[in-house]
């Protein structure tokens, strides 16, 4: 049978499951060039419906509400990049003001007020014609018959989405911790013998992803986007334990774990912008930064602990975008109760296509095995007549030396251990947030000055975050200390390097507390990619590569060869690897 699910929310996008394997999943960013683009994904799903057929047994939908459908049609059906949290007027907005001086003021009136208003609107997303209108426009755009569309709880999906890689016979616990959707922001399961059953269920006024998102607007930041910069920000406050130790526990004071497992927050935490203007406007950027981040893993820790604990099931999975914090995932991976620990890849809400594909698969196909998801590389692919025709068209032969090679992995490996930095296109895309070598800048992984010149040059990136390792599979104790063989492929959490890993590979790791975010790189799964990383290492003795995502900040990863030949132009990079061709600046 042939699935398709499309999610049309935050980081829209579009799956294809056929016959119990993932075809093709891609976000709908890459083709539109908006960043974490929200609305519908169109132009994926006409390559699609070009690529594969526009014949589907079943179309699945991560929408059980109206809410997403409704911002949907409020922007006109237009992709847009995601609405910013925090407006450039705040805090001096009447809006603002009159709810900040309730805030802190009124509080037994204010939050009242915040959850009714939250509760209201809920409501009125439950309003069943606006799901009539959804499914209406769905079936017209996607061409499928209304019966034929499945709309699938957001939590649900989230959890559905880790079945394909975890055990059919051996329970497992499956954690869901995202802002929101449907108007939760968290859930917990058991899944056994294909049966999941939901064990609890948290409101999203409770939402810790809110509480990060408010935190990284509150800095500054893009929030639903550099989430990630304020955890990669977080270890420099190390230094001060006691001020990182303070802000942790005013957050503890408000938000706690009850006696039967949910997390609870006395502050309605889709507001909580408000409390932090009150109590944290004058703690510094670091301080909050890494009292947000020790916060969040406590508390995360110890509601995985006690669900463990109340089950006895140690096995355990994770989804939702808050499972996109590496540095939280390596904790709850180090936790004595936890045997084995599976994170969905990109576990943002672009992984909810994997989930409602799961879910279709066991009501409607289950006499067919579903695959695991294992190689990421199911996007777009572009061969070397389109390259080449990009190249001649795209005005470069003036500024680059261009060279068919016939052995692009060993030229690209001298390059590298000559120290130049490099940026790699090849093959099909990865799906997800995370560059795993075919749309990639690669670089020596002992080289620290390079970090500047990628940062400054070439990504106009902020300088505290850290670079990635990519490790040969075979090599990766030499460099990283992981006592329970956790999976590493994707990217998905950190680990302690090694004394080794401290010596030899500093530039791929972060520069404070030493930790590395590495893709194990199996020669199965990316042939060309291990080769590559292997010649390199016969050069320099270094079975890894630093990695950095092929894109100018704030843009998506490259899709086209004229998406890479135009990063290569307009920035500071001397070397792309465009499928069989080197390109050379002059």
């Amino acid at each position: 049978m042939k699935f398709i699910a499309i999610h049309y929310g935050h980081n829209a996008t579009v799956g294809l499951l056929q016959n119990g394997e993932f075809t093709f999943v891609q976000s709908e960013e890459r083709l539109n060039r908006l960043k974490n683009s929200t609305g519908f994904p169109e132009q994926t799903l006409a390559y699609i419906r070009k690529t594969y057929g526009s014949e589907f047994d079943y179309a699945i939908v991560p929408h059980q509400t109206g809410a997403t459908f409704a911002f949907l049609k409020s922007q006109g059906f237009v992709s847009r990049r995601y609405a910013t949290y925090f407006s450039k007027e705040q805090p001096i907005n009447f809006s603002f003001l009159l709810k900040y001086t309730l805030a802190r003021y009124l509080p037994a009136l204010a939050y009242p007020y915040f959850n009714w208003r939250t509760n209201s609107q809920a409501k009125k997303m439950a309003d069943p014609k606006l799901m009539d209108e959804a499914r209406s426009y769905l079936s017209q755009t996607i061409g499928i018959d209304p019966a034929r569309i499945i709309f699938l709880d957001h939590h649900q999906a989230h959890a559905y989405s880790v079945v394909p890689n975890i055990s059919k016979d051996k329970p497992t616990l499956i954690f869901t911790l995202d802002a929101e959707g449907d108007e939760r922001c968290a859930t917990v399961h058991r899944f056994e013998h294909g049966i999941m059953t939901e064990l609890c269920s948290i409101p999203k006024r409770h939402s810790l992803g809110y509480l990060y998102v408010a935190v990284t607007g509150f800095l500054g930041m893009r929030p639903n986007e550099d989430e990630y910069k304020v955890m990669g920000l977080a270890p420099y406050a190390s230094h001060d334990r006691d001020a990182v130790r303070t802000v942790a526990d005013k957050l503890h004071s408000i938000i706690k774990l009850t006696a039967d497992g949910q997390i609870e927050s006395a502050v309605p935490l889709t507001h909580i912008r408000y409390y932090l203007w009150q109590h944290f406007s004058y703690v510094r950027f670091d301080h909050l930064s890494g009292g947000l981040q020790l916060f969040l893993e406590e508390i995360v820790t110890r509601w995985i602990s006690y669900w463990v604990k109340q089950t006895g099931i140690k096995r355990i999975a994770a989804s939702g975008g808050v499972f996109m914090n590496v540095k939280m995932d390596q904790r709850i991976a180090e936790l004595s109760e936890v045997e084995d620990f599976f994170i969905m890849p990109t576990a943002g809400d672009e992984s909810l296509v994997f989930g409602c594909l799961a879910k279709a698969h066991l009501e409607h196909d289950a006499a067919k095995p579903l695959k695991p998801i294992k190689a990421l590389y199911l996007g777009t692919e572009h061969n070397d007549k389109e390259i080449e025709a990009a190249i001649n068209s795209g005005g470069v032969k003036q500024l680059a030396t261009v060279k068919k090679e016939e052995d692009i992995e060993s030229a690209v490996a001298k390059l590298l251990n000559h120290g130049e930095i490099v940026a790699r296109f090849s093959g099909r895309m990865e799906w997800g947030a995370r560059s795993l070598g075919n749309r990639s800048i690669l670089s020596r992984p002992d080289k620290l000055d390079n970090i500047r010149v990628i940062n400054e040059m070439i990504k106009s990136r902020d300088f505290w975050m850290p670079f990635a390792p990519s490790v040969l599979d075979e090599d990766l104790s030499t460099y990283f200390i992981n006592p329970k063989a956790v999976e590493v492929p994707y990217m998905a959490m950190t680990l302690s390097a090694t004394a080794e890993g401290r010596k030899s590979i500093p530039a791929a790791l972060h520069q404070y507390d030493f930790t590395g975010r590495p893709q194990a790189v199996s020669k199965a799964w990316n042939p060309k990619y291990h080769k590559l990383i292997s010649a390199f290492k016969k050069l320099s003795g270094l079975g890894t590569v630093l990695n950095t995502s092929f894109n100018l900040h704030g843009y998506p990863i490259v899709e086209s060869p004229e998406d890479a030949l135009e990063v290569f132009k307009v920035s500071g990079l001397k070397h792309l690897a465009l499928g069989s061709y080197l390109l050379s600046k002059k």
